[in-house]
């Protein structure tokens, strides 16, 4: 980031800290482990920028890379900053990184349990988890 003209800090952090740096202007990035496999020293982290905050509903919005914004709720967890209890959420961003990798299997079954999840999603969350339990399935078919 410096290379490239921007002020950049490491600095551990909690929600009010990224309010305030958003607040301020500053755009803050994260990085979230995505999934957490004990002993198996496998886990998925992701990079994402907080551009926004909406203080009526307290939630962060989240720019995965994808250019889809997407709105959730951060907690302090373990000393390091990571989007709340949202399960959805961190499947959808887990499943599209899977692709990315070429794992269309595994983006497929991340997908379809993110699906299987909670029967209230909203009809754009369910309609993009849709859309890419779709791609997962046609990379799988490509030769």
């Amino acid at each position: 980031m410096r290379e490239r003209g921007f002020d950049a800090s490491l600095v551990a952090g909690d929600a009010d800290a990224i309010r305030r740096e958003v607040g301020e202007g500053r755009p803050v990035i994260l990085l979230l482990r995505l999934l957490d496999l004990p002993g198996e020293r496998k886990d998925v982290h992701h990079y994402v920028v907080v551009d926004g905050h909406d203080p009526r509903r307290d939630l962060f919005r989240l720019q995965f890379g994808d250019g889809r914004a997407r709105w959730a709720a951060v907690a302090k967890t373990g000393g390091a900053v990571a989007p709340g209890p949202d399960r959805v959420l961190a499947l959808d961003t887990l499943g599209r990184v899977q692709l990315a990798r070429g794992r269309c299997g595994d983006a497929a079954r991340t997908f379809a349990e993110a699906l299987a999840g909670p029967a209230l999603l909203d009809a754009a969350t369910r309609a993009e988890l849709l859309e890419g339990l779709d791609q997962a399935r046609r990379s799988c078919n490509r030769p």
